[in-house]
C-alpha cells in the first residue's frame, strides 16, 4: 500500500505540471512486479523529462527509479528503451 500512494502522490505532481505547462497527459497507472508505474504520452520530451526529474528528485526517488519510452516498430510491435538513468545497464521488466 505504501508504493501504491508513493506512486499516486507522484503521479498528482507530475500531471499538475504536465496539465500546466501542456508536457503531455496522463496514460495509465498500475502496480507491477518491479513497483509502480506511470505511462504518459509526451508532447515536450527535454521539458518533459526536467519536470519528472524534479519531482523524482523532491520525493527522493531519483535514484530508484527507471524512466522508459515506448519504442514502436509497428502499430502491434514495440519496445521499452530505458532512458534514465542514462547508464543503466540492467533488465526492464515490461508485463
Amino acid at each position: 500500500m505504501d508504493v501504491m500512494r508513493k506512486r499516486q502522490d507522484v503521479e498528482d505532481k507530475i500531471n499538475s505540471i504536465f496539465e500546466s505547462e501542456k508536457l503531455g497527459e496522463w496514460f495509465a497507472g498500475d502496480m507491477g512486479p518491479g513497483g509502480g508505474n506511470i505511462l504518459y504520452d509526451v508532447y515536450q520530451v527535454d521539458d518533459a523529462m526536467q519536470a519528472i526529474l524534479g519531482v523524482l528528485k523532491q520525493s527522493k526517488l531519483e535514484g530508484s527509479t527507471l524512466i522508459g519510452r515506448r519504442v514502436l516498430l509497428s502499430d502491434q510491435d514495440w519496445f521499452y528503451e530505458v532512458i534514465y538513468p542514462s547508464n543503466y545497464t540492467g533488465g526492464f521488466n515490461t508485463m
